[in-house]
């Protein structure tokens, strides 16, 4: 594709649609040249559409691609979230590295498909299936950052921070033996990745949620990290049962209940329900709702002074909301942009 041209009847640039917009990609595969109000080159190929920036999958589970559609419906008058957790364990307790590298290839193949070009992986299977480290710590992370350069999307690797099973809970529970991390372990398997010099992968750190990860380790976790660029997610609330224990253990809604990420850690992004808007503005977070209905927008919009981007299902099974974010948190892909220096994606 080396200074392939491009030439779209309309494109989506700075914020708004644009009319005969050239494209150049350059030799390193990113865009060298936007411009609108182009005529037509006769050596451009002429694209059938408009076109928009690659989208981002802004919190993934990868190895969740395998049981797609063996959870969508109830078996019983209680199933629920804590149901579908279970069913989704089984899975998480028998997964090798061979066969998430296959399942994520899969996935990440699909997503370059349906237009996104990075997706940033909410990575928590770190040990073999007895709980034991692997000898090669990586092992599962390799097996994403293989997967993604075998489909060719961008990655931006978290590696979580999963250490308790519940705010009056010390430890994990054996059917998350696969999961446990502290700090220095997430820490190592984060520098880990970037010493591997994988081109268009990228890492930072997640913390699994409040309910997983004690208030010393978070706020560990701001010391250490420093003035680090990369990127921290979190599950700041999936469910309703997780923002009352939290209201129970601590006094407050889960955003509100994380001081140590609060004014430490500006620009990061949270997963979560509506019900933790307020707490999630004092961080100054990015906030991607993962209500399937979509109607947590509205709710978002009216109570926090941050932008809330609307995205669309990736194929990543029950949680996972793509979106359009910003370049601190997902890699250069600015929102609404197609600036010269980010990765070539056409959506048509």
């Amino acid at each position: 594709m080396t200074n392939h041209l491009l030439w779209a009847p309309q494109a989506w640039i700075a914020g708004a649609w644009q009319h005969d917009v050239l494209l150049r990609v350059g030799s390193n595969g990113c865009w060298a040249e936007v411009q609108a109000n182009q005529p037509a080159p006769a050596a451009a190929q002429v694209l059938p559409g408009p076109v928009l920036p690659g989208l981002v999958d802004a919190h993934s589970h990868a190895f969740q691609r395998a049981f797609v559609g063996l959870a969508e419906r109830r078996d019983g008058a209680q199933d629920d979230f804590w149901s579908w957790r279970t069913r989704m364990y089984g899975v998480a307790l028998r997964i090798t590295p061979a066969q998430l590298r296959a399942v994520a290839t899969q996935l990440y193949t699909e997503l370059l498909r349906g237009g996104y070009t990075q997706v940033c992986e909410f990575h928590y299977l770190h040990h073999s299936e007895s709980g034991a480290p692997y000898a090669d710590p990586l092992a599962m992370s390799r097996a994403l950052v293989d997967a993604a350069a075998t489909a060719g999307i961008g990655l931006t690797l978290l590696p979580v921070l999963y250490q308790r099973a519940g705010f009056d809970q010390a430890t994990l529970r054996g059917d998350q033996r696969r999961f446990a991390a502290d700090l220095p372990q997430v820490l190592a398997l984060r520098d880990g990745v970037r010493a591997l010099g994988a081109p268009r992968v990228s890492a930072g750190v997640a913390v699994h949620s409040l309910r997983a990860v004690p208030e010393a380790s978070l706020r560990d976790l701001v010391r250490r990290l420093g003035d680090d660029a990369g990127p921290v997610h979190i599950h700041i609330a999936e469910q309703t049962a997780e923002v009352d224990d939290c209201v129970a253990a601590t006094g407050a809604p889960a955003g509100a209940s994380a001081p140590s990420m609060g004014d430490t850690l500006p620009t990061r992004t949270g997963m979560g329900q509506s019900r933790a808007a307020a707490g999630v503005t004092a961080m100054r977070a990015i906030f991607m709702p993962c209500s399937p209905s979509g109607m947590a927008q509205p709710i978002i919009a009216s109570s926090m002074r941050l932008v809330s981007i609307p995205g669309a299902w990736a194929q990543t099974a029950f949680n996972t909301w793509a979106s359009i974010s910003s370049g601190r948190v997902l890699r250069n892909m600015p929102r609404g942009a197609l600036p010269t220096g980010v990765r070539v994606a056409a959506t048509i």
